[in-house]
């Protein structure tokens, strides 16, 4: 029987973190497939993580022989699943290897989608940080009085707290509230997006911008990006990058993609895209 969704994970090396995601995919998680997208790790890295794959009764192992990078490392995943694979899923993830799921995350995340149709993508709450996903953002941009603090709570606790307190605050939780766009370390995508917007644009080389391009073409095609206020993920950040380029590498990466993006869109028609509506 056809999973309802195909959750690709992409790795390279950083194999406690692979396997600590594998292990919470599984503890948290219903009818999904596992597809794991190795981009070139060694053997010894992959027989590490193996036993934490084979877990999970339905999946698919896709490995490259050499790193392609974040961007082509997911187009290899999308175009197995729907042209060799033909897969049935209604959804398809794209996750990080460096993500802790919670209870109930990806139900929550398809919950908001199929109350609202034109969510072509969409993203859970994640851990403390500067982007619009982050939950101190996230409670500031609309406007939410927290009363508890989540700093010194465990993982699964802050995602409780936080699904209570947007319930309260919510009646339609967990609603999806639209936004420019989603990171994805972790976003559910409903199938049709990528037969309508196409792949992830190769020119972002290793990764930086090619979600900001992507979220805005989805855009283009008349849907729209959420994020699912009752879902949380823990996101440990850039780790792959982190052990794999130095600071001064990554910054130049971020220049030449911005640029990219600016001129491939500079006479793009303009999308009023609110940071929330």
């Amino acid at each position: 029987m056809a999973a309802k969704v195909d959750l690709i994970v992409l790795t390279y090396g950083q194999e406690d973190y692979t396997i600590r995601c594998f292990d919470t995919i599984l503890e948290y998680s219903s009818d999904y497939r596992l597809v794991w997208v190795d981009n070139g790790s060694s053997n010894q890295s992959r027989k590490k993580v193996m036993s934490s794959f084979l877990k999970h009764k339905n999946r698919l192992p896709i490995w490259s022989n050499e790193n392609l990078g974040f961007v082509q490392g997911v187009n290899l995943g999308v175009e197995m699943l729907l042209k060799s694979q033909k897969t049935e899923a209604k959804y398809i993830g794209v996750l990080n290897n460096d993500i802790e799921l919670t209870p109930s995350w990806l139900d929550k995340m398809i919950k908001a989608i199929e109350t609202n149709k034109s969510i072509g993508a969409i993203g859970p709450v994640s851990s403390a940080n500067s982007s619009i996903q982050g939950w101190e953002e996230l409670f500031s941009r609309i406007e939410i009085p927290f009363t508890t603090s989540l700093h010194e709570l465990e993982t699964n606790e802050r995602a409780l707290v936080l699904d209570k307190e947007f319930g309260n605050r919510f009646a339609e939780a967990p609603m999806g509230i639209t936004c420019p766009m989603v990171a994805f370390f972790c976003t559910i995508f409903q199938k049709e997006i990528f037969e309508k917007v196409g792949l992830l644009d190769i020119s972002y080389g290793v990764g930086y911008g090619d979600d900001d391009d992507f979220c805005r073409r989805i855009y283009d095609k008349g849907y729209r990006v959420a994020v699912a206020l009752g879902s949380y993920v823990f996101h440990n950040h850039r780790t792959t990058f982190s052990a794999n380029y130095e600071s001064g590498v990554v910054r130049s990466i971020r220049r030449k993609n911005k640029a990219y993006y600016d001129r491939k869109f500079a006479r793009a028609k303009i999308i009023e895209r609110r940071a929330f509506d």
